[in-house]
């Protein structure tokens, strides 16, 4: 695992740390300032490089493919973290698991959300609010919520 590396000419080195809690399986490159908070399972396919100030939060399952690229100050979350319930006092805001799939690409400030599903081989565009279940590759996607904008791409690091 790397820890700090690179640079990026927005952030504030000074100021930011990178933070860990928890355990995880798999190979990375944690860009500085990037959170990790893992109470759940979070696994990491082999070349997973997460930019900086980027946050992870896993409270049951997470899971990226192997030549992952998550953009500086994203999100991943299987977690909406404080619990909403009905009136029925039943819980209606259920911790969902998270797969993206083998040679994504996440770009900056952009959302994977609790119970997305991401095939292989997509980008996702800058701050785009991923939810549901993108099974198409190959595509570009974009917004919020994030839709297929462009489709039979590829993409290179």
């Amino acid at each position: 695992m790397r820890i700090g590396f690179g640079s990026v000419e927005t952030y504030d080195y000074r100021y930011q740390r990178t933070i860990i809690s928890g355990s995880f399986y798999g190979k990375a490159k944690i860009g500085f300032g990037s959170r990790l908070s893992v109470d759940g399972e979070l696994n990491v396919g082999h070349n997973f490089h997460i930019s900086a100030a980027s946050t992870v939060i896993c409270r049951k399952n997470i899971t990226i493919g192997e030549n992952c690229l998550i953009g500086w100050e994203s999100l991943i979350t299987d977690s909406d973290l404080h619990p909403i319930f009905n009136l029925q006092k039943e819980r209606i805001n259920i911790d969902q698991a998270v797969t993206i799939g083998d040679h994504c690409w996440i770009g900056a400030k952009a959302s994977i959300l609790k119970g997305a599903f991401v095939a292989n081989n997509n980008v996702f565009a800058l701050g785009s609010i991923v939810t549901g279940k993108h099974e198409q590759e190959n595509t570009i996607i974009a917004g919020n919520p994030a839709k297929v904008i462009k489709k039979n791409i590829i993409w290179q690091e």
